[in-house]
Order: structure tokens, then C-alpha cells, then sequence
């Protein structure tokens, strides 16, 4: 992975960094698949995102939330909780990787590798022994 890359926690002042990030990846990815009413719907909601931020940007016993930053900018993040929402995967024990977004141009250099890992140490610190990718 390139050394310039810093994997940090989230914290409240990335809220807008990394609603564009969410959007740009998210668009990236589909892309291919949905109209472009899809894409300016969901980007319209920006502001909500960003007010909704404080609600889940946090690092504790039951979500984590991490970036990656290059160059001051958030190039990529990770977020997970203990209990899954899927309900086949509600019992205890599971943790679920809700996402990693990484901006195109620095996809290939490992930083999800580094992400998953995280995710597992924390979810195994955290007392979960299973996990599920929601994709």
C-alpha cells in the first residue's frame, strides 16, 4: 500500500468529504446499471447525509468507522457494526461489514485489504466470531 495513504477513524468534521466520496464511488459502481435520475435523486439528498453523520460516524463496541486519507482528502472508508441488520444474521456472534468505498483512482493499492482487516480485528475484539458482506 502506498506509504502516503493514512487509515484513521472517522470523525465529525469528514462529514461532507465523505458524503461525496459515498456519492462519486457509488455512481462509479452503477454506473452501468441505473438511469441518471438515480444518481441526481440520491445526490440531492447530500445535505441529509451530512446531518445524519453524527448518527453513525463513530468508533465504539458496536460500530466502527474508518478513512482512508491521502493528501488531506478521503480517498476511501470502511464502516461495520457487531449485530447485523439482515435478519438471518441478527443472532450474536455475527458483525457485518456495511461497506468499503474507494475512490477509483486509488483502487489496486490494498487499502481494502487493510480495510477488511480492521473491520475483523475489531469485530473479533468485539466479541463477534462470523461475519457478513452485505454487496
Amino acid at each position: 500500500m502506498n506509504k502516503d495513504i493514512i487509515i484513521r477513524p472517522v470523525k465529525l468534521e469528514d462529514a461532507e468529504s465523505y458524503t461525496n466520496l459515498h456519492n462519486l464511488v457509488w455512481r462509479a459502481a452503477y454506473k452501468e446499471i441505473f438511469p441518471e435520475e438515480v444518481f441526481v435523486d440520491k445526490e440531492s439528498k447530500k445535505q441529509k447525509m451530512i446531518e445524519m453523520f453524527p448518527l453513525f460516524a463513530r468508533n465504539d463496541n458496536t460500530r466502527m468507522v474508518y478513512v482512508a486519507e491521502a493528501g488531506g482528502e478521503i480517498v476511501g472508508f470502511v464502516s461495520g457494526v457487531i449485530l447485523s441488520n439482515y435478519p438471518h444474521f441478527q443472532e450474536k456472534g455475527y458483525a457485518d461489514l456495511e461497506g468499503i468505498y474507494i475512490h477509483p483512482n486509488f483502487q489496486g493499492l490494498g487499502i481494502g485489504s487493510k480495510f477488511k482487516n480492521l473491520f475483523t480485528t475489531w469485530a473479533s475484539e468485539n466479541g463477534a466470531s462470523k461475519y457478513v458482506i452485505g454487496v
